[in-house]
């Protein structure tokens, strides 16, 4: 169930985020600016991207750990273990990953990621300061597409970006807070101390079942039915 509902969550998120994507990478200039810098991040395989764009939504990516953060469904994956937590009962519960599974997760993860945040030729047109949402006035990079001249403009505060604004199709400004750092919040890789560890198949779990395995079950208990009333009849007779 996880595994499809994931699948319909990135589906809605990249076509939610179609509609205000950007694109923005590693100058080909000289000019090292803070949103360069910054996007330049998401090309490693460690950062920590918090983005509001409809909701909230983590990327959290640490080596082969992935954390997808998505309202409030969370897929995390520790040292190839897909890991769920009941925090009541004190049990990390975890499946291990096939490398099949892992790229598939990893597929969707930069999916996502990519779909937010383009990484393809841009450049500098210039800075200024102006108003972003409930920040007040911050200094602001504009950065241009090299391809489209479609015109971003990276808000940052104290240094640090916080969000960019767009015009749309329509005309509109769209504005999206996000962060971008090497810094990956503390336990989100790790186990907690006294948390018991489960493996999900010793419990007898396993993924549910395909549409074309429920259609066989059915059909199994409609021969199993069909047979049972054959022996009723064949005793009344």
């Amino acid at each position: 169930m996880k595994k499809l509902l994931i699948s319909m969550l990135s589906a809605a998120l990249i076509l939610s985020l179609t509609l205000t994507s950007f694109t923005a990478c590693t100058s080909t200039s000289t000019n090292e600016t803070k949103v360069f810098k910054s996007l330049a991040l998401l090309e490693t395989d460690n950062y920590a991207l918090d983005m509001h764009l409809i909701v909230d939504i983590r990327l959290y990516r640490q080596g082969d750990n992935l954390l997808f953060g998505f309202v409030e469904t969370d897929v995390v994956i520790i040292d190839r273990k897909e890991m769920e937590f009941d925090h009541e009962a004190k049990i990390a519960y975890y499946t291990e990953v096939s490398n099949e599974r892992y790229e598939e997760i990893l597929e969707q993860f930069d999916a996502i990621r990519d779909t937010m945040i383009k990484l393809d030729g841009a450049r500098l047109r210039g800075t200024g300061r102006g108003e972003f949402m409930n920040y007040g006035v911050l200094a602001y990079e504009e950065i241009i597409d090299a391809n489209s001249d479609i015109v971003q403009i990276f808000f940052s505060d104290d240094g640090e970006m916080v969000g960019y604004a767009q015009e749309n199709e329509n005309g509109n400004i769209n504005e999206v807070k996000f962060h971008i750092s090497t810094n990956i919040p503390e336990g989100v890789f790790e186990i907690p101390d006294g948390y018991e560890l489960v493996n999900k198949a010793d419990r007898g779990e396993t993924e549910e079942p395909h549409d074309d395995d429920i259609e066989d079950d059915n059909k199994e208990d409609t021969d199993e039915d069909k047979d049972t009333e054959d022996g009723d009849t064949d005793e009344n007779e």
